[in-house]
């Protein structure tokens, strides 16, 4: 629920779309779990490219690039 109410946030107050979001997932995250999030979001969001890579970050579920 959480990355979804973040986009929405960020789009609600930009005044311009993003084209690419890319997710690094942390080393806690499963590749799987990055994967349907990834999916999720696509499909919420079917304009935008959005991909996964593993970012093996220690501290942060996620990291998110959004361009």
């Amino acid at each position: 629920q959480l990355p979804c109410v973040c986009w929405s946030t960020y789009f609600m107050s930009s005044a311009t779309l993003p084209s690419t979001i890319t997710l690094f997932y942390g080393a806690d995250v499963q590749e799987a779990e990055a994967e349907a999030l990834t999916e999720k979001l696509t499909q919420k969001y079917p304009d935008l490219e959005i991909s996964f890579h593993n970012g093996t970050q220690p501290l942060y579920y996620y990291l998110i690039s959004i361009e």
